[in-house]
């Protein structure tokens, strides 16, 4: 893919937790720093993370394949795995695969696999900003989630609709492409040929 005054570049992304998904913000760091080297004019993130959500984020300096990747009509499918307080109920699962009243109005249906049980104290290194403290004991459930929109904090609004509280959110993958396990969190590598034909697919 080529533009007017060179290429266009895509890279796949490994977000920490703790910067925010903005090219420049005067309060806090941001994901285009991690990418002083790669100096290509008018990179930016594809979407969003929130501040204390980690995982794969998209980064280019194609406008119009952004606005593809994230236009709702796409219905790109996006995985999460999380780590939450309470336990979820037959109802609440049922709600999230069939999709669940949001204010602002309703998410559509997702895909959800249950993963381990355990107590807040085996996770309060992945729980940040939660102190254990006296609730150590506190049930916790992690598993994953495919949605199929975009909305803001979607994931964390579902969660919390359905009665629990997300305390850890990682992001796995968007249409299909999987988070490189290679990448540690701030690093980063260009998109591989039939990662970018795949997504372009959906798109």
């Amino acid at each position: 893919m080529k533009r007017e005054n060179g290429f266009y570049v895509y890279y796949m992304f490994h977000k920490p937790a703790g910067c925010i998904t903005a090219v420049k913000d005067n309060r806090h760091p941001t994901v285009m720093e991690y990418f002083h080297g790669a100096d290509v004019p008018g990179l930016h993130p594809v979407g969003r993370l929130d501040k204390d959500t980690e995982g794969l984020l998209f980064v280019t300096n194609d406008g119009m394949w952004n606005q593809k990747l994230m236009n709702p009509e796409s219905h790109v499918e996006k995985t999460y795995f999380f780590w939450a307080l309470g336990k979820l109920s037959e109802e609440g699962r049922q709600q999230l695969e069939q999709g669940i009243e949001l204010r602002g109005g309703r998410a559509g249906a997702s895909h959800l696999v249950r993963g381990k049980e355990a107590v807040l104290g085996d996770i309060q290194d992945l729980a940040r900003g939660i102190k254990p403290g006296n609730r150590k004991d506190q049930p916790v459930f992690s598993g994953y989630l495919t949605i199929y929109e975009g909305r803001k904090h979607q994931v964390k609004r579902m969660l919390k609709a359905a009665g629990c509280y997300i305390v850890y959110l990682k992001r796995l993958s968007i249409g299909g492409i999987q988070l490189d396990d290679n990448l540690s969190p701030g690093e980063f590598r260009p998109l591989y040929h039939d990662e970018l034909q795949q997504i372009s697919m959906e798109i």
